[in-house]
Formats: structure tokens, sequence, C-alpha cells
């Protein structure tokens, strides 16, 4: 064979690997890496708020900064191979955890049911500041693009839920993402609004001022209320009752409110009752 021809075959025979890009290597599942997630950066929480955090962190939960605050995440076992991957959001109360809440309410009710749970944190402990809704807001969809590019979260179906402080939070939150990114399916509101009669928070109060009846459109609501909570200067089940009537006349579809005859502050997940019919709404809002 003629040199020339020869060297043209030798090069027509070498594989192109100049122009394939090297495959990217697969992403932990996300139960694993949260459990190499133990937030040494953070500050320390202090006694009771020290033991709830040792325990999340010993259960196989992670801890992750977001903007100089963090998320609290928990993957249950066999949460990967779940259809639809279905995702809490949790807002606590005033002045809390996502650890406390997790450990004191939702643990067991979330693994028995194959729920995973991100918990925002939202207040600075050192002086009691909470955050504004927009930087609640931005801050839930930092955690979550920084937890997708961390592990396989694969495609989820993400629902809000709120207590006290967090609960009422999250009507404005609602609102937000509707105008923006749509990341919530669903919205849990446990024993918080606002006071029948009480300015309204900033972004409710833009919606009632353009008046428009569509502000909540294409948003769902479960709303749960003791009716012995008496935290606030009325009666809970009033002020959500209140919340509950200015979402439906925004356009939003709220279940019937749940009212606790026995139920005191934040007793959601500790009624039977209560719990069933929260998971018949989410079954019916984001699929079994």
């Amino acid at each position: 064979m003629p040199f020339a021809l020869a060297l043209l075959a030798g090069a027509l025979s070498l594989s192109p690997i100049d122009t394939v890009s090297a495959a990217s290597p697969a992403l932990p599942s996300c139960r694993a890496w949260a459990a190499t997630q133990r937030g040494e950066s953070l500050p320390k929480p202090q006694g009771r708020a020290a033991s709830f955090r040792a325990q999340f962190l010993d259960s196989g939960g992670g801890l992750r900064p977001v903007n100089r605050k963090y998320v609290a995440v928990f993957f249950p076992e066999r949460w990967g191979e779940a259809a639809p991957r279905r995702l809490i959001i949790d807002l606590h109360g005033t002045g809390g955890s996502p650890e406390e809440n997790w450990g004191v309410d939702w643990s067991r009710v979330l693994l028995s049911r194959n729920w995973a749970y991100v918990g925002l944190k939202y207040v600075d402990d050192t002086n009691g500041i909470h955050d504004d809704e927009a930087t609640m807001y931005a801050n839930i969809k930092a955690a979550l693009d920084d937890i997708r590019s961390q592990c396989d979260l694969g495609t989820t179906v993400n629902v809000l839920m709120g207590f006290s402080r967090g609960s009422a939070q999250a009507f404005s939150l609602a609102a937000l993402d509707l105008k923006d990114g749509k990341l919530f399916s669903a919205i849990v509101h446990n024993s918080g609004a606002w006071i029948p009669g009480k300015p309204l928070p900033p972004t409710l109060r833009e919606m009632q001022a353009r008046d428009d009846r569509r502000g909540f459109a294409g948003s769902k609501h479960f709303m749960y209320c003791g009716e012995r909570d008496q935290s606030h200067e009325v009666p809970m089940c009033d002020e959500m009752n209140t919340a509950r009537e200015f979402v439906l006349a925004q356009g939003g579809a709220v279940e019937p409110l749940f009212k606790d005859a026995r139920g005191g502050h934040g007793g959601l997940a500790k009624n039977k009752d209560a719990l069933d019919a929260m998971f018949a709404f989410l079954d019916r809002a984001v699929g079994r």
C-alpha cells in the first residue's frame, strides 16, 4: 500500500476520543449523601436544640448550609425507588429548628410513608431575627438546586408545610411560588395564619390591593387547627378560618378546615384522623 494511503487508513481507524466527552460520574443516592453532611461549619446549638441536632444526625439526617442559614435533610432508605418521589419542605415555628420539628412530630410519620424531608432554618438564634418571606423562598430554591447538584434527587413532587409562624409564612411563600417557580404541588398549614383584623403580610397585602381574585389560583391547601389552641389573641380556629376564606376569595383550593376538638397548638401530627385527612388530601394533590 502506498505510504500516503497507509497513513490515511491509520488515521481513519483511530477512535475520535477528542470529540467524545467523558461520562459524568453518577451522583450518589440522596440518603447516602445526606449522611455525610454533618454541618460542621454551622453555629453549634445549645441545650435542647443541641440534643435534637445530635439525634437528627445520628439517625442519618444531614445539615447543608444555605445563605447563612441551613436545611436539614432526611431521605428514607427506599425513597429512591418511589414513584413519584415525594418531598416535604418544612418551616418551623418562632425560634424553632427543623431538627426539632423532625424529632418531635414528623420522623415516624414521614418515614412510614416514604416521604423525604427538607426543613429550612430561617431564624438567627443569636438575635432572634427571622428571615422575611422573600428570603425564605429564595433559600428554598437555592437549597433544592444545591441538593439536586449533589445527589440523585431526580424529579420530585414538593409539598410546603409550616407550623405556627411557619404555617403563617407558608401562605406568602405559596403566593410567591405561583408567580415564580411553581415548586409546590400542595401546602399544609399547621396552626398558624394571621389574627383577624390585623395587617396582612407584605405579599398578601399586595395581593389584596390588586383584588384580582386570582392570586392563589392553582394552589391547593390543607389547614389544621386545635380548638383548645389559645396561643394567640384569638382562638386559632378563628385565625385559620380567616386565612381559609382569604385563600378561597383569591382563587385557591382549600380543603375544609380540620378542627381538632381536643387539639392544642400544632397538634396535627398527634391526631391520627387529622393525619389521615392530610395524607388523603396529598394523595389527591400529588399522587401516591
